[in-house]
């Protein structure tokens, strides 16, 4: 009877524990992959934030070209009335203001009227006008808030895209680790069939392969989920995969620190937002302080009566001037301008407190990024010592003068460096979006990063 090995049997039971190992992997031929310029433009047309601020626009637009109506236009309308009476009875609407008229009054069953009227309000003690001029900053504040909206998006956008650029990388090392444990593997076995290692350096091969194989399906778990993250926010429900993004270490920020202060005030859309929020609010006050002063008002009418559906017979004609000067409204426009005056107090200290919070903010932004730059460097410079111990290493093992735990030691040195590389390109990409957003200008190209 033959009598199996141990280790054959515990090679047996990984790759029965293991079944979808290889299926579980994603082909790059049934993914979808996008750009960072596409995926961020995609974003832009299904982000709710991004809709609603659109929408937002919209309507302040349309308030704009109302208060600039209400400016320039009068208001029209047109009526009329048609009644059936029973019995019949006099119509003294068609009465002509004569004294003899009232004889040759006939009875009739029905009555008719006709009007045209147009008013427009002359003087509303300058409501009009601030209207006007309170509707455009209005549009302004919400052009400002979908600056702001979407610079937040775009940095949501580029966190999830870069999270799957180093997914990506980060399931090439897993890979490439339980490969390099395969062969290992096979050489160990060679190696103890030919006397020139003991059994015990396999079996802690196999349970160093164990444990890479369950890191890999733990990777491209990660990976899938992380992939489905980035197409929800680009408006698809299908895992979206990423380009190749440059590798050389991050370059160096063409801007002081000072001048990325003053830039972010200038031109950042968070400050900007807090801005027009204040001069928004400024104009929605005297709005309602307006309605302190006289309102005046002119209309025109031209009325028909007669007894047919299309009156005829007697035409009239108005003309009025309207002046209104409330005294008392129960306190209505107290209190409006209370609550616009509490409102515009609120809008200036967060203004005050963005603007001193400024350079604190920036501050955070662009020291993340130059010491996530730094750390690319140095962990560049660690993972060339790991694959040169990693090699020095695996000569000695297979030359017979080192243990498998010394070249273990250097493939696990190895993953690491190269997955705190990932991280580390990961950090500086974000430290960057996040900076670029505070500024609201680009600092340097993507392809860069």
């Amino acid at each position: 009877m033959r009598v199996r090995h141990p280790l054959a049997i515990v090679a047996c039971g990984l790759s029965g524990a293991f079944p979808g190992l290889a299926s579980a992997q994603v082909t790059g031929d049934s993914l979808q992959t996008v750009s960072l310029a596409d995926a961020v433009r995609r974003a832009y047309h299904v982000a709710p934030g991004v809709v609603a601020a659109g929408g937002l626009i919209n309507t302040t637009a349309w308030q704009k070209r109302n208060a600039l109506f209400a400016l320039t236009t009068p208001a029209v309308s047109v009526g009329g009335d048609l009644y059936s009476l029973s019995p019949k009875t006099f119509n003294f609407n068609v009465l002509p203001p004569t004294q003899q008229a009232i004889t040759a009054l006939p009875l009739t069953s029905q009555t008719a009227d006709a009007n045209i009227t147009a008013s427009y309000i002359f003087s509303t003690g300058g409501q009009t006008i601030s209207r006007l001029r309170a509707a455009g900053f209005a549009q302004a504040s919400a052009e400002a808030n979908r600056d702001a909206v979407r610079a937040d998006t775009r940095v949501f956008v580029e966190a999830a895209y870069y999270t799957v650029v180093a997914d990506q990388e980060l399931l090439r090392v897993a890979e490439e680790r339980a490969a390099t444990l395969e062969e290992e593997l096979e050489l160990s076995r060679t190696r103890v069939r030919s006397g020139a290692a003991v059994p015990t350096d396999s079996l802690q091969l196999m349970v160093e392969l164990t444990s890479a194989q369950v890191n890999l399906l733990q990777q491209q778990a990660t990976t899938r989920v992380d992939r489905l993250v980035l197409g929800r926010q680009i408006g698809s429900s299908q895992p979206i995969g990423t380009e190749l993004l440059d590798t050389m270490p991050p370059p160096e920020l063409p801007i002081t620190l000072d001048a990325a202060v003053a830039q972010a005030l200038k031109t950042g859309p968070v400050y900007a937002r807090a801005r027009a929020a204040v001069r928004a609010a400024g104009a929605s006050l005297a709005v309602e302080e307006g309605s302190f002063l006289p309102d005046v008002a002119l209309s025109a009418s031209r009325s028909a009566y007669g007894n047919q559906v299309f009156p005829n017979q007697l035409y009239r004609n108005q003309f009025a001037v309207s002046v209104s000067f409330p005294i008392l409204d129960q306190g209505q426009r107290e209190y409006s301008v209370a609550v616009a005056g509490a409102a515009l107090d609120s809008v200036r200290a967060v203004r005050a407190d963005l603007d001193r919070g400024a350079r604190q903010d920036v501050t955070n932004a662009y020291d993340a990024y130059n010491t996530a730059r730094a750390t690319v460097v140095l962990r560049q410079t660690s993972v060339l010592v790991a694959r040169e111990n990693l090699r020095v290493a695996t000569l000695r093992y297979r030359s017979g003068v080192e243990n498998v735990l010394n070249l273990l030691t250097a493939q696990v040195s190895l993953t690491q460096t190269e997955s705190d590389l990932v991280n580390a390109r990961k950090d500086a990409r974000l430290a960057l979006a996040t900076l670029q957003a505070r500024l609201g200008i680009p600092l340097v190209p993507e392809e860069g990063l």
